[in-house]
């Protein structure tokens, strides 16, 4: 059999493989472009979405606009009227319907509507709001002030009066319990009686406590300044004799404190002429420390020199002026001289021990004065 010979006008056959290939490819350009066409028109859907709220955002903001003062002012007496005609109707059963509270206040008057409150599920609060027509049957409203619905006794205030922020729109009401006597004055005088009533029962109470604890703070346990106990703490030695004990003793600032008077000059020093031999003054140098002993405190001078004249009985002879002073210093002595043994005897070593040579110059001292004093103005037991 003879081969068949076949002639080809104007090129070659092409290949199977090479033509399904271009088959593929012509159908994958065929669906980019209706994907490409799809998110073309989605994105011009969301376009045209976007800019009408856009447009609706525009037009609710001009139908807003800037409200005027006199609207919100007539609209918050629109509230303030509605809620003068409304009372507060709390414990309402979670079950109760507007229509049965509706039924239980129609006694009252009209009821214009009832408002059972809910949270953001739906649920009832457990309270409701009650207007009427009439403003006069919240009086009446009020009378059903603890009755009974639905097996629970009811909670009626006036909606004006409660103080509740979750019913006042947040408004909290403050006051304060007054006697009921300055309520009945009608504002007559009830304003100066509620000053007096808060001075007196208020402010004078914590001025004395105020005044009390900055004085207490000054003092020891025993009446003892804090100043007079540092005083006698730094001054304290282990080698203070008895003759020096003194020195010690009339450095409180109790004795600081005793005035002195222009016309006690002459006194004080009569008073030291007649003492001088009892004061710790070294004969060789009696000048100098003669002129040291002036150079105190006047008020510390006056205080050990009346001292030294109890420890001679002869305060007797004292002048009138100095008296008061006299007697001053004696009733300030117990106190400074128990003071002064605790210093002396509190722990100032390792092994705890106090000391003993100022402990005894204390009791010396304190035997004397405590003693004389006794037996001359009996302030002493």
């Amino acid at each position: 059999m003879e081969e068949e010979e076949h002639e080809v006008y104007g090129g070659e056959i092409p290949d199977v493989g090479e033509m399904d290939g271009d088959m593929d490819m012509t159908g994958a350009d065929d669906d980019a472009a209706k994907e490409l066409d799809e998110m073309k028109r989605r994105l011009k859907e969301i376009e045209d979405e976007a800019a009408a709220l856009r447009e609706m955002q525009a037009k609710v903001e001009k139908d807003m606009g800037p409200q005027d003062p006199a609207t919100i002012a007539s609209d918050q007496a629109g509230k303030e009227e509605v809620d003068a005609r409304s009372v507060f109707v709390g414990n309402v059963d979670y079950a109760c319907t507007p229509e049965e509270v509706q039924q239980h206040f129609q006694s009252c008057g009209t009821v214009h509507r009832v408002t059972i409150l809910t949270d953001k599920f739906g649920q009832p609060k457990g309270f409701a709001y009650v207007e009427f027509v009439e403003a006069e049957a919240i009086q009446d409203a009020l009378q059903l002030n603890e009755s009974e619905l639905h097996g629970r006794q009811l909670k009626v205030l006036h909606k004006m009066e409660t103080t509740n922020p979750r019913v006042s729109g947040n408004k909290i009401k403050l006051g304060i319990a007054l006697p009921q006597f300055i309520l009945d004055l009608n504002g007559e005088s009830g304003g100066l009686l509620l000053l007096f009533t808060v001075g007196l029962c208020i402010l004078l109470p914590l001025v004395v406590a105020s005044i009390y604890l900055w004085r207490s703070s000054k003092y020891t346990g025993n009446y003892v300044k804090l100043q007079t106990r540092q005083a006698y703490y730094e001054l304290m030695k282990p080698s203070l004799t008895t003759s020096k004990v003194m020195d010690v003793f009339i450095k409180a600032a109790e004795y600081t404190e005793i005035p002195v008077r222009k016309t006690d000059d002459e006194s004080l020093k009569k008073l030291f002429t007649s003492v001088k031999s009892e004061l710790s003054l070294d004969p060789k140098k009696m000048k100098q420390d003669e002129a040291k002993f002036w150079k105190q405190d006047p008020a510390v001078i006056k205080a050990e020199l009346l001292i030294q004249k109890q420890l001679t009985r002869e305060s007797a002879v004292l002048s009138p002026s100095l008296q008061s002073d006299f007697r001053r210093v004696l009733e300030f002595a117990p106190r400074l001289l128990e003071d002064l043994m605790k210093m002396a005897v509190i722990p100032h070593n390792e092994q705890g021990h106090g000391w003993l040579s100022p402990a005894l110059g204390v009791i010396e001292l304190s035997q004397c004065i405590v003693h004389i004093a006794s037996s001359l103005i009996g302030i002493f037991p």
